[in-house]
């Protein structure tokens, strides 16, 4: 672990409360001391980012940097993948950075309350010396305690405003851009953590993050792309979903080397379908450059093949009312109870 790393992990560990992320803390101190993490706590760590919640953002943060170093097994693997392009992907659960001024507001509320109580505290004992020399002190027996808790309430409701008011513009935002800043290296170990588990099914994820402006994440992503992508063979076709194969494919228009579009295309010519069939025939005809248009040749029937599968498989028969033809029209079997006009279906052997 390089030493900015080991920094900035550190500094999130301190961070975690006790009552919280025991065993990501172990996790995290394993990875620090350079020694395996052990499996309970590998399965601890995917736990807390399939369910990841706003309050424990830190604890989740950690355990993508230790996943991103380990090696669960399969099951594990894939109770994690999806969350993990989630947060590949910007999707930061319950929105971290929209909480910075609920936690400004608590402290504010806090420290308004303490004010009021102290105010509270010297009113009453300022009113009760008054009382002790007063010569009828049965009348303010009752008096005392009501002024101290008015002035106590009052105190607070304007200590409080008045806080929130010089907080709110200045604290929340500095919260707010650290939490950012937390939630990106997130989604940079989520990404490292993809493509270390050579992760199919976040290709998509991984091909919209090679397109970030942040450069640490951009670079992290192509490196696990340059990883992922040979390992896609013909079986995969059906893990990748249309919207990632789109977003796979519109490498074809970017930057990257001649070398990561030949491994482009040649998975999407394994897990390819119908929502690439335009990008891949425009590849073809040699728009995007004559060193992937022969590439793009060699997959354009399969994927052709594959795109007209997807649209048959959506077809159903349905019943004609054309009587002009209806000598011409698919009939089901000729039973006596059989009813022409009903869906075909298959005889009885």
């Amino acid at each position: 672990m390089i030493e900015k790393d080991r920094q900035h992990v550190q500094r999130l560990a301190r961070r975690l409360p006790e009552s919280q992320g025991r065993s990501v803390r172990r996790a995290v101190q394993a990875l620090l001391d350079g020694v395996p993490v052990c499996v309970p706590d590998i399965v601890a760590c995917t736990e807390v980012v399939s369910a990841p919640a706003a309050s424990r953002w830190c604890e989740y943060v950690l355990a993508c940097r230790v996943l991103s170093e380990t090696a669960p097994d399969p099951r594990l693997r894939s109770l994690a993948e999806e969350p993990l392009c989630e947060i590949g992907d910007g999707n930061c659960p319950n929105d971290w950075s929209d909480g910075s001024a609920d936690v400004c507001a608590l402290w504010t509320g806090l420290a308004a309350l303490a004010i009021g109580i102290v105010t509270g505290i010297y009113v009453f004992g300022s009113l009760a010396a008054e009382v002790s020399i007063n010569e009828n002190p049965f009348d303010r027996a009752i008096e005392v305690p009501l002024t101290a808790l008015l002035t106590s309430l009052l105190t607070a409701v304007v200590s409080y405003a008045g806080m929130l008011a010089v907080s709110l513009p200045l604290v929340a935002p500095i919260m707010a851009r650290s939490r950012r800043a937390n939630a990106e290296c997130g989604r940079k170990w989520a990404v490292r953590t993809l493509g270390q588990w050579r992760s199919v099914p976040a290709l998509g994820t991984l091909a919209r993050c090679s397109q970030a402006l942040d450069p640490t994440l951009k670079n992290e992503s192509r490196e696990a792309l340059r990883s992922v992508l040979p390992t896609v063979a013909a079986s995969d076709y059906g893990r990748v979903t249309a919207r990632d194969q789109a977003s796979l494919a519109e490498l074809l228009l970017s930057d990257l080397g001649s070398e990561t579009k030949s491994n482009v295309l040649r998975a999407l010519g394994h897990a390819g379908g119908g929502a690439i069939l335009g990008i891949v025939s425009r590849a073809a005809t040699g728009a995007l450059g004559e060193q992937i248009a022969g590439e793009a040749r060699a997959i354009l029937p399969q994927v052709e093949q594959r795109a007209r599968m997807e649209r048959d498989s959506s077809r159903l028969l349905r019943p004609s009312k054309n009587l002009q033809a209806a000598a011409q029209l698919v009939r089901p079997l000729a039973r006596p109870e059989a009813d022409p006009a009903l869906l075909v279906r298959p005889a009885d052997v």
